[in-house]
């Protein structure tokens, strides 16, 4: 067994961020354990019925900011993170095509760009 602590918020983010190069795409169903009774047990996922909702076609589409917005490791850990279950093939490519295997290697003036990226996947940026 593994038992991961961390100190701060930013800290686990910044891990999550190392992480994600390295998965390999299989689904790991997590395990904690009970501090009742000291066994191992998989959390079970809540079922949620999908809705849809139908965009508005009067308004107008903005552009999404990406020059002026300031972005942090942990703004792009966090979303990243999200998209680790959703969407992870889509988050690959996006590293890739910055030429960058993990998102700790890439350069601080492409944060701006990687965000309009991980919107673009239903990030939460």
């Amino acid at each position: 067994m593994i038992n991961l602590t961390f100190d701060t918020f930013d800290e686990m983010v910044a891990f999550a961020g190392q992480i994600l190069g390295t998965q390999t795409g299989k689904a790991v169903a997590p395990v904690v354990q009970n501090t009742t009774t000291g066994k191992a047990v998989t959390p079970q996922a809540p079922v949620t019925q999908a809705t849809t909702v139908a965009p508005e076609t009067d308004a107008p589409t903005k552009p999404i900011p990406t020059q002026g917005v300031k972005y942090t490791m942990a703004d792009l850990a966090e979303a990243a993170a999200d998209l680790m279950d959703t969407n992870l093939d889509g988050l690959r490519d996006l590293l890739n095509s910055f030429g960058v295997e993990a998102l700790p290697k890439l350069p601080e003036d492409k944060y701006p760009e990687f965000a309009a990226g991980l919107r673009a996947l239903g990030g939460n940026i």
